[in-house]
């Protein structure tokens, strides 16, 4: 289950291992929020846990691009949300686009891990 909706500062998504295939520019800063959610579709309390946003190359290969949230650094981790910035300074400098793999973990405090969200990551040349 997924939903992708506009918001004012960001694209929220909500997610159960679900494959979601984002677009950025690498020509502009990109701030996402990510809301993980139980089989029910209910929001996770993320309050003691970290969360990851892994990029590489292709699947199982170079990583390009690791974002980390620690405990404390969610944007509401009672209902599931934590929010990843993609800087410019992120991307290589290119006139290409980029097509990356990417996943969105969940790492409990307790060390069990699970992804919620996977996919294809876009990211435009700059001026496109």
């Amino acid at each position: 289950m997924s939903c992708l909706k506009s918001c004012g500062r960001s694209t929220s998504i909500s997610a159960v291992a679900t494959e979601i295939c984002m677009r950025v520019s690498q020509g502009s800063d990109t701030e996402f929020e990510c809301t993980l959610t139980d089989d029910q579709g209910e929001p996770i309390d993320i309050t003691l846990d970290t969360v990851t946003f892994t990029a590489w190359d292709f699947i199982g290969g170079t990583q390009q691009i690791l974002k980390t949230n620690l405990p404390g650094a969610h944007s509401d981790p009672v209902n599931g949300c934590t929010v990843f910035s993609l800087l410019i300074s992120d991307y290589p400098t290119t006139s290409n686009l980029l097509s990356w793999a990417y996943e969105v973990k969940r790492i409990q405090s307790g060390g069990e891990e699970a992804i919620h969200i996977e996919g294809e990551l876009l990211a435009s040349p700059a001026g496109n």
